[in-house]
């Protein structure tokens, strides 16, 4: 199964629960680290963008967004979700937008965690998300812990909703720092049957030494880096907000 399908079969489930509920706890630290440094009307890019719930909000803010998406099931529901926003699909390796374009790139819901465990992925997509982005222009975004990885992706459990119903087996491997999920999605058709959805999804932790060699290697200076906690969203612990900002010229 390839990553685009892997995703593609979330995005229903995604776009119903997980991804409202995950943009109203991220504005709080994207308001606390964006607004008002970056100023409403300026052009701020979602790498990753999901079903768009994020974008949304951005917009709502006043900034001009344009955003990307690895699968074109969700990049469909952010259209209905976020219009008249720019949107596309695209890898977060080589995601086609301009150079210089941006004066803010965000890359939330913890997508740089799905990067291959290969050594040079997470570089290259620090590069590229910097190549996007003004001279100053700051790049925020989020990630899970090797230990927040050892807690979360570990064991089953059932996700119930009110239609619908995810359940969750995953794995994690702390010597690697990969982590392996199979996810089964139960919800209704359009003709009020059941449908059936299976995805496999994979995950990589990265220390955090390799989070700062990765970002200085892309020509990334740190500006800013809390926790989850620290920011008021205990339930989220080992996950870390990030910022960092564009240095040198085009």
């Amino acid at each position: 199964m390839s990553e685009v399908a892997e995703f593609d079969s979330l995005a229903w489930f995604y776009d119903r629960y997980w991804g409202p509920e995950y943009a109203r706890e991220v504005v709080v630290p994207l308001r606390e680290f964006l607004v008002g440094q970056l100023p409403p009307g300026r052009p701020l890019l979602d790498a990753c963008c999901g079903c768009g719930h994020v974008t949304a909000a951005l917009a709502d803010w006043g900034y001009r967004t344009a955003g990307f998406d690895l699968s074109p099931a969700m990049v469909e529901r952010a259209r209905r979700n976020t219009a008249p926003t720019r949107l596309w699909v695209a890898d977060v390796l080589r995601c086609g937008a301009r150079d210089g374009s941006f004066g803010s790139v965000v890359c939330t819901y913890n997508s740089l965690n799905h990067l291959p465990a290969d050594g040079t992925s997470l570089a290259h997509a620090f590069a590229e998300l910097r190549r996007c982005l003004e001279p100053g222009g700051v790049l925020f975004f989020d990630l899970n812990s090797p230990e927040a990885a050892g807690r979360t992706w570990h064991g089953s459990f059932t996700d119930h909703r009110d239609t619908a119903v995810c359940r969750t087996d995953s794995e994690f491997d702390p010597r690697t720092g990969t982590g392996r999920a199979r996810l089964r999605v139960t919800r209704p058709g359009a003709d009020g049957k059941a449908v059936h959805e299976e995805t496999s999804l994979t995950m990589t932790a990265y220390p955090w030494a390799m989070v700062t060699a990765a970002l200085a290697d892309a020509g990334l200076r740190l500006r800013s880096v809390r926790s989850a906690p620290a920011l008021g969203l205990p339930k989220w612990e080992g996950r870390v907000f990030v910022v960092a900002e564009r240095t040198g010229d085009i």
